[in-house]
């Protein structure tokens, strides 16, 4: 092949080459697509533009549908704000596009016969959503419920004062309840569904809600409200003559209350605290007592002998509140009407133990107790008397069967032994004389002797009325006088011994008790109104085994 030849068949295959270059550009131009013209997806134009573009164009619209403001208005209360994707509605850029017609460029229908047709027109294109239905309804009945109220009954209610920690019963006004309508549910998914579909402000949707009523109103409660302010009145405690004041309005829980049923009642686990609680204060120990032996004593005044007791400890007596009586007269009152609230708390004298020698049993049992004042005779010389005597008998045994001879047990009243001078009744006369204020001390023990049922064999009342003895037994007194050998004497008629404690106290009073074991007497003390200031008569009937011994105390002044 010669140099011109091969020169221009070098040129063809480079012509050659460049037409099929140019023409691989266009068929790679006219196999691109793009969306027709007049397309429109909520006002963005997507006329001409590639997938990749259309793609961009769609999503931003869908950005804009997903984060929507849709206005939900419950009812006439409460608005709430959402947007499609918290509701768990989804959109999708491809299946939306999906949608749309795509076609090749000019060039490539145009190889193909196939010519373009515009018609000019505006083609709204329309977004697609995934709507889970059941998880949609799901969801905003779960919205509606937190704004859903139950209707709430009047109900008695305690409302405390927190300045002085009192507080009363009061009624809580019923209030309408809303709860949110049938089905509505399924009617605001569809709305909501087409709100999402358009960028368009929505405007707010109405939820329904159905009122529910009450079923207890205030006027139910008013009679249950004065119920309570009945039960819940002050309460008097009388206790040793001193009034105390328990008030249930300290604290709710003194009454169980049921607004329902509408009852109230005395919470008695709360009344039986308050009980236990408060004895703890008034409660005391009563004493111990342990005798080691018993001395034999000579009297210096008739030669006969007596035993003493050899002690430790204290004869003092307890006190003990009577708890279930206390609790059930309580419970009693907090139902009585208000003027007649009052209850006396049940406290009663506990007896100490004493224990003495095997043999002589147990003197566990308060078998009399006497008790005389000496106020107005107080003076210091006949306070030394009287504490002198009582204490001659103090610790005394009488066992079954023995005589107690008050003069026995005092011998002689002298000076030597720390009597001392004062007012004395002789003869119906008042007088000055050794031992004034003794008599204090044979009255009491004559009381115990009384109120303890044993046997008196000799007893004289004094010449003329005291005031000091009118306390406590008023003609119920017993004279003694050592120097004409005036005596009080009295017979243990018992099978048990006895033994005697005696002691003063500071507000002005003697005390005689009789400590033993009780063989079931009884003691009946009535007096007897017999119209004359100076005759005292008492029936003293002492009752042993079912029979009763009728007995008179008869005093003339």
């Amino acid at each position: 092949m010669d140099t011109q030849n091969a020169s221009h068949l070098k040129r063809s295959l480079q012509i050659g080459a460049l037409m099929l270059f140019i023409f691989s550009a266009f068929l790679v131009i006219a196999d691109e697509k793009r969306i027709p013209e007049g397309y429109v997806l909520e006002g963005v134009p997507l006329s001409s533009l590639t997938v990749p573009e259309a793609l961009v164009a769609i999503d931003g619209v869908l950005d804009s549908l997903r984060s929507k403001p849709i206005v939900l208005q419950l009812g006439t209360r409460e608005e709430v704000t959402v947007t499609p994707t918290d509701l768990g509605i989804e959109f999708s850029a491809e299946r939306t596009l999906s949608t749309l017609p795509v076609k090749h460029h000019w060039f490539a229908q145009l190889l193909a016969s196939e010519l373009p047709s515009e018609s000019g027109s505006v083609r709204p294109a329309y977004p697609v959503a995934t709507v889970n239905r059941p998880e949609l309804e799901a969801r905003l009945t779960t919205l509606f419920s937190e704004y859903a109220s139950p209707a709430t009954n009047a109900q008695m209610v305690w409302s405390e004062n927190t300045w002085t920690g009192d507080g009363s019963w009061a009624i809580s006004p019923e209030k309408e309840g809303w709860n949110v309508s049938a089905g509505e549910s399924a009617r605001i998914a569809n709305l909501i569904v087409e709100e999402s579909q358009s960028t368009r402000p929505a405007a707010p949707i109405l939820v329904s809600y159905d009122s529910l009523m009450p079923t207890q109103r205030y006027d139910d409660l008013v009679e249950l409200k004065d119920r309570l302010s009945a039960l819940t009145a002050p309460i008097t405690l009388v206790r040793a003559e001193q009034n105390e004041v328990l008030s249930p309005t300290d604290s709710s829980d003194w009454i169980v209350v049921d607004s329902e049923a509408r009852t109230a009642l005395v919470n008695q686990e709360k009344v039986r605290a308050w009980v236990q609680q408060y004895s703890q204060q008034w409660d005391r120990p009563a004493g111990e007592v342990r005798i080691s032996g018993f001395e034999t004593r000579v009297s210096e005044y008739d030669q006969k002998s007596f035993k003493k007791a050899t002690y430790e400890g204290s004869f003092e007596r307890g006190l003990s509140v009577d708890q279930e009586k206390l609790f059930q007269d309580l419970v009693t009152a907090f139902h009585a009407p208000e003027a007649e609230r009052m209850v006396t708390v049940p406290i009663h004298q506990t007896n100490p133990t004493v224990v003495g020698p095997q043999e002589y049993g147990s003197f566990n049992d308060l078998l009399g107790v006497g008790r005389s004042n000496f106020s107005m005779g107080n003076q210091a010389d006949r306070v030394t008397n009287i504490s002198l005597s009582l204490g001659a008998f103090d610790a005394v045994l009488i066992e079954p069967g023995e005589e107690f001879s008050m003069n026995r047990t005092t011998g002689w009243i002298t000076p030597n032994k720390g009597y001392t001078k004062t007012k004395v009744l002789y003869g119906g006369a008042v007088g000055y004389g050794i031992g004034g204020g003794v008599c204090q001390s044979s009255t009491t023990l004559y009381r115990a002797v009384v109120n303890a049922g044993l046997k008196v064999t000799e007893r004289r009342a004094h010449s003329l009325d005291v005031s000091y003895y009118h306390q406590y037994g008023y003609g119920i007194d017993a004279a003694v006088f050592t120097a004409n050998e005036q005596d009080f004497r009295f017979v243990n008629d018992s099978e048990y011994p006895i033994l005697v404690h005696t002691y003063l106290t500071d507000d002005d009073e003697a005390f005689v008790e009789f400590y033993g074991t009780w063989d079931g007497r009884t003691v009946e003390l009535t007096n007897i109104n017999t119209g004359i200031r100076t005759y005292k008569k008492w029936a003293w009937n002492v009752t042993k085994n079912g029979t009763t011994d009728h007995r008179l105390i008869q005093t003339f002044y």
